[in-house]
């Protein structure tokens, strides 16, 4: 017969009170162990978080003085974009009020081109609106009219640029001529120099009349009207890129001196 094997009863004399306590002591030990790993972790992530906030203050001083000055450079650029923009529309301004000719050198121009044989009875210089702008002709503003809160606004040049623009800009200096000449041919030579000239874009004789009373009979005179159209500024409507600039003029126009009694007798009105 085949020997069964021999099965070992192990027996627990323990009373139950003594396996509890036991127990209880090794959960002590495994809270212990969990209470003092929470401890370390805690500590850990709060030296992290010190040494974190450390590093991220170094870079932000390390940063903090280029920021400033890009913030200065930033502002000091916008102050000369704004400063240069003022003094672009001051140089507008500027521009549209010394390009447009002066009455000397119209005068000059009238008078240097003109012949021995006619004289001027009656010179006007007028503004008169254009005939392709009547329609389109700008409201002018009151001056004494209280300005808007959106002309409050706007820059002085680019105001007094736009308050010109919109009373003159419609408008043109025209030369309205009256005279005699004893050739009647000298006057459309006349008018011819001065359309050739650089002040005058056109000029043309809107009449010419020839005086035959008896006493002029040895020497009968030509009356002529003419008119001449003083040509645009830089930076005023009408002008060409290309258009002179106005000079000053040379010589002083004084009909007592520099033309004899009987070649000019001018009236400006």
């Amino acid at each position: 017969m085949a020997m069964q094997p021999l099965t070992v009863v192990q027996l627990d004399f323990l009373p139950a009170s003594y396996r509890q306590q036991t127990a209880r002591r090794r959960d002590r030990r495994w809270r212990a162990v969990i209470f003092v790993g929470g401890v370390l972790l805690l500590s850990g992530a709060w030296i992290y978080r010190v040494l974190d906030r450390r590093a991220a203050q170094h870079n932000f001083d390390i940063l903090s003085a280029p920021h400033q000055t890009a913030v200065l450079n930033e502002k000091a650029w916008q102050a000369a974009k704004e400063r240069l923009r003022r003094a672009n529309l001051e140089a507008d301004l500027i521009t549209y009020l010394r390009h447009p000719w002066t009455t000397s050198q119209t005068l000059s121009a009238i008078a240097g081109p003109m012949p021995d044989t006619m004289r001027l009875t009656e010179l006007k210089i007028v503004r008169e609106t254009a005939r392709n702008r009547d329609s389109a002709a700008p409201q002018v503003r009151n001056p004494a009219a209280p300005p808007d809160k959106a002309e409050s606004q706007t820059p002085d040049p680019q105001r007094d640029l736009a308050r010109l623009r919109e009373e003159y800009d419609n408008q043109r200096v025209v030369v309205l001529l009256s005279g005699e000449a004893l050739d009647g041919a000298a006057p459309y030579d006349y008018i011819r120099r001065l359309a050739a000239s650089d002040v005058f874009v056109q000029a043309e004789v809107t009449s010419l009349q020839r005086e035959t009373s008896a006493a002029r009979k040895s020497t009968p005179l030509s009356q002529f009207q003419a008119r001449a159209v003083v040509r645009p500024g830089i930076g005023q409507p009408g002008a060409s890129e290309a258009a002179p600039k106005p000079q000053l003029a040379r010589a002083r126009v004084d009909a007592s001196t520099e033309a004899p009694a009987n070649r000019t007798a001018m009236s400006i009105r």
